[in-house]
């Protein structure tokens, strides 16, 4: 992590207890994006490939006909994956940021 908050962190602790601090924060903070991040990503594939389609990939897997199609369209549900989240990131690791840094201020 390259932040100054970050550089701060590790300033007033060690590398490794940074990281911990970091590890725990996620921990904590994930779980309350989680849902919208499953949402953005479902709404970013089925932008591309049909409710049938997906459910014949999960359940067919190899022997699914519309295989290649979810393989080939993967760089596209990508770039709506993040067109889509990159804010609920940002949000998330301020967030982790933030409390990290709370959980070390005298």
């Amino acid at each position: 992590m390259n932040t100054e908050t970050y550089r701060i962190i590790v300033a007033k602790t060690t590398s490794s207890e940074a990281r911990e601090i970091l590890n725990k924060e996620l921990d904590k903070t994930l779980p309350k994006y989680q849902q919208q991040w499953n949402e953005n990503l479902a709404l970013a594939y089925l932008e591309y490939l049909t409710s049938q389609e997906l459910n014949s990939v999960f359940t067919e897997r190899n022997s699914s006909p519309y295989l290649k199609k979810f393989q080939e369209k993967q760089a596209d549900i990508g770039q709506s994956m993040q067109r889509k989240s990159s804010d609920l990131l940002v949000k998330a690791v301020a967030e982790v940021i933030g409390n990290a840094f709370q959980s070390i201020a005298p």
